[in-house]
């Protein structure tokens, strides 16, 4: 009896599958027949660059704008969005793998994904054909590498003076490379010992949210050295004369890397500003605002793996 009651549950599964299945194929089907000309993949392409203009960071975007370009390249035989199909993104990824990394190819799937997303908000489509593509499983990247007391003091005494400012602001404040190079006078309040990062006409934080960093006296002391009357609004200034943007400063630091033979990144002067503040009893909210991560996740993550290396450098206090 047990098993006719299973049997009958399956065969009633089985058929309530089939009928979603069909309601979705038809569903399909009625949008391609009354919507085929609705959006063109050129125009929708222009309309989701101008959106994703509007509302990420420049950084961001042209991330986007590149991956996104070679993508609608390979689609050039569809001209209704509508056309573009599963089998279309899976194309492109076994295609796409043959000249990059397994990692980037998932970077631009959740690209192409978060694009027919919006694409479903906007009604131009009623499936995301994205959906289903299966990204790459790869190995976690390593959070970046935090500087010991050893390193942070061979670096200072050996980096170049034209660059020690930038170095050291990094490492006193925890700012990303956007942040650092958009940091303007008007930004630091030299009496109170405070740094304002704000949202600016052509730059804006990642979380979007402003917040405030204090000044430490030794930072405070380069600040007062490299202010001058040529340099009125940016606080670094290249050696063109001209505000860094983040290639060129880049560009910069993997010239003095070179001449200090380190392999640092700039990102690890954040990660060593993050490790050493938990490290010595700071909140972890606290922490999280001078950060300014958007989510507290982010912080504890950082938190978890300081938390290992202090656990490891404890035990071999051990006198034995």
């Amino acid at each position: 009896m047990k098993m006719f009651f299973k049997q009958i549950f399956f065969y009633f599964h089985k058929q309530v599958r089939k009928f979603f299945y069909l309601l979705k194929y038809f569903l399909i089907l009625f949008t391609k027949t009354f919507c085929k000309h609705r959006v063109s993949t050129a125009d929708f392409f222009k309309i989701y660059l101008n959106y994703c203009k509007t509302n990420v960071s420049n950084g961001h975007f042209l991330s986007i704008q590149k991956h996104l370009t070679n993508f609608w390249e390979t689609m050039d035989h569809r001209h209704s969005l509508l056309e573009v199909s599963t089998i279309d993104i899976e194309n492109f990824k076994s295609v796409f793998l043959k000249t990059t990394t397994p990692k980037t190819v998932n970077k631009v799937l959740k690209y192409i994904k978060a694009m027919f997303n919006r694409a479903l908000d906007w009604n131009y489509l009623t499936v995301n054909p994205a959906q289903r593509v299966k990204s790459f499983k790869v190995p976690k990247s390593n959070i970046p590498h935090c500087l010991t007391i050893k390193e942070i003091k061979k670096l200072l005494e050996k980096c170049p003076s034209w660059f020690y400012p930038i170095i050291y602001a990094f490492l006193a404040t925890g700012m990303r490379r956007s942040e650092l190079i958009h940091l303007r006078w008007c930004d630091i309040d030299m009496r109170n010992h405070l740094i304002h990062i704000n949202n600016q006409d052509t730059f804006h934080t990642k979380s979007f949210l402003p917040r405030t960093i204090g000044l430490k006296q030794r930072l405070y002391e380069i600040f007062q050295e490299v202010q001058s009357k040529d340099n009125e609004k940016f606080v670094f200034i290249s050696s063109g004369g001209l505000p860094y943007t983040s290639s060129v400063l880049q560009k910069t630091w993997m010239k003095a890397r070179k001449e200090l033979g380190v392999n640092y990144r700039l990102h690890d002067f954040r990660h060593t500003f993050c490790s050493y503040l938990i490290l010595r009893g700071v909140d972890i909210k606290t922490v999280q605002m001078l950060m300014g991560h958007s989510d507290v996740r982010t912080t504890m993550q950082i938190y978890s793996h300081v938390q290992t290396i202090h656990l490891q450098k404890a035990v071999e206090k051990l006198p034995y």
